[in-house]
């Protein structure tokens, strides 16, 4: 099993130069212009000059292949996402939060549906972290991502929602959830 895990893995390229080497190009591309377009849709950034005495923080894609039950390739997934680790804290994010369910708990309430003979469903965000907007007084600024064309040397793009892989992420998408949630009456 774990051998043929690696090999999966082997097919994931690592960087955007390695996904143009690859004979599925148009794949990895077409799955970059969907995340663009989710990007843009949602209105994440602002390009902007280079700020003086401002941090930048960096970026990267992540690809992923996703099979389905048979293994066969069932999409090519591609992510931008920014590199947490080089935002500063007090500059590029002022708190940091990620909620994990407890392995009992979701134990328990598995249970509790098996017991009683309960339907469970799952359902996955699409683009969730794009829900998470910044407030007015946090200002990132993050580089263009690799491979788009800058439209000139000297501008990087001011995210206007949390990106995935910044420090506040999980937090600004949990603050979302919550609001929306108690609209509903449910918190």
């Amino acid at each position: 099993m774990f051998t043929g895990m690696s090999e999966v893995e082997g097919l994931e390229p690592q960087t955007i130069k390695d996904t143009r080497t690859q004979p599925d190009w148009p794949r990895w591309q077409g799955a970059i212009n969907v995340e663009l377009t989710s990007l843009n849709e949602a209105h994440t950034w602002d390009v902007v000059p280079w700020p003086k005495n401002m941090n930048i923080v960096s970026s990267k894609w992540v690809f992923k292949i996703k099979r389905n039950a048979a293994g066969e390739i069932d999409k090519y997934k591609a992510w931008l996402v920014a590199q947490g680790f080089t935002q500063v804290l007090g500059m590029d994010y002022y708190e940091t939060y990620a909620l994990v369910a407890r392995l009992t708990s979701l134990q328990l309430i598995l249970a509790i549906a098996a017991e009683q003979d309960w339907d469970i469903d799952i359902f996955d965000f699409h683009s969730a972290f794009l829900n998470g907007k910044l407030d007015d007084n946090e200002i990132i600024y993050m580089e263009l991502p690799p491979g788009i064309d800058k439209g000139g040397e000297n501008v990087v793009v001011r995210l206007r929602v949390a990106s995935y892989g910044s420090k506040q992420g999980a937090l600004k998408w949990y603050e979302h959830l919550c609001s929306k949630l108690t609209k509903l009456g449910f918190c």
